[in-house]
């Protein structure tokens, strides 16, 4: 870190970077949803990083251009909960170093900032806030809005945030997922999905949103489209948030609504540090699976933090003991 910063990287770029590690141990047996027992159920560990090159030309603007790695495998701790990081790498990188996000942002006059994004998007990309305190810190990946994964993400994309008044901004998004395909059902086209959230962003108690989501899927299973609201209400010592998202399946089969709620503790026992306790109802279309997680993120000092957790999931899958309980140690290093 000393060398990096004596001598200077670029004069338009910037270098940033971290790595997020998980030993994550499951408590008593494990079973795959429907009850049939999992014979892999022992410690896992698992990482992920990523390096940023952020470029500005203008000090208004912003090009991004990031790369990952992981070594997530499909673990155990995954298929049952999923690790907040493996939604990201959507770009299938593995046991090797790829290209995740890259974009452009740019404003356009004083009320618009515009992006313009290839390769591994998801419709939170495009959003100026996902509302809920959970996100940066929680262990599973139920600690974010789960709603905007069950959407394509694509190769390629486009949105804009529109400062309506100080406090309203009105996200919107287009996201094409065979926009590199030459065929009549791909193509920019098709295979799409586009979004509008309007955010009630304030610098007192209430942050809210409305969400809606929806594109061309219409295989069995997938959403027909997506209304959801979020809310966070922050009262200084402590933060309730949660959402609520309705997303009809197609295929006639019951649907994937989700919903999530919890309070999170910011600097408790120690500057910067975070205890956060949710639960909720993830989205599937033939179950309901519950998850609850309580985290504690401690701040070590300003490269480093440390967040022990533990998990209880409960499949839904019609057997007696689809529940199951994870210890998680995560460690996280940014520069």
């Amino acid at each position: 870190m000393a060398e990096l910063q004596a001598n200077q990287f670029s004069t338009t770029t910037r270098l940033n970077g971290y790595l997020d590690a998980h030993l994550v141990v499951p408590f008593g047996d494990s079973t795959a949803p429907g009850g049939a027992p999992r014979n892999e159920a022992d410690a896992t560990f698992e990482y992920w990083s990523r390096l940023n090159f952020v470029t500005s030309f203008t000090g208004e603007d912003e090009l991004l251009l990031s790369v990952a790695a992981t070594d997530n495998a499909g673990s155990l701790a995954n298929s049952e909960f999923g690790l907040n990081y493996t939604q990201a790498t959507v770009g299938g990188i593995r046991d090797n170093v790829g290209i995740d996000d890259a974009y452009y942002s740019f404003p356009v006059g004083n009320r618009i900032n515009a992006k313009v994004a290839v390769n591994s998007l998801l419709a939170e990309d495009f959003v100026s806030s996902l509302i809920v305190p959970f996100g940066d810190y929680a262990v599973a990946a139920a600690g974010l809005p789960e709603f905007y994964y069950l959407h394509n993400g694509g190769d390629f994309g486009a949105g804009a945030n529109v400062d309506i008044s100080d406090y309203l901004v009105l996200d919107l998004a287009y996201m094409s997922a065979g926009s590199n395909v030459n065929q009549a059902t791909q193509g920019l086209f098709n295979n799409n999905t586009y979004m509008a959230q309007l955010n009630l962003l304030t610098d007192g108690i209430v942050d809210a949103a409305v969400v809606y989501l929806d594109g061309d899927q219409t295989a069995v299973g997938t959403p027909e489209y997506t209304l959801a609201g979020l809310v966070s209400l922050d009262f200084g010592k402590f933060i309730l948030g949660g959402h609520y998202a309705h997303s009809p399946a197609n295929g006639g089969t019951n649907n994937l609504d989700s919903y999530m709620g919890g309070v999170s503790f910011p600097n408790m026992f120690g500057s910067d540090n975070e205890l956060g306790i949710y639960g909720g109802v993830s989205p599937n279309a033939t179950r309901d699976p519950l998850l609850f997680e309580a985290y504690y993120k401690m701040q070590l000092n300003d490269f480093f933090t440390l967040t022990p957790a533990v998990v209880y999931t409960d499949n839904d899958g019609g057997s007696s003991n689809d529940d199951s309980v994870y210890g998680a140690l995560r460690a996280s290093f940014s520069f």
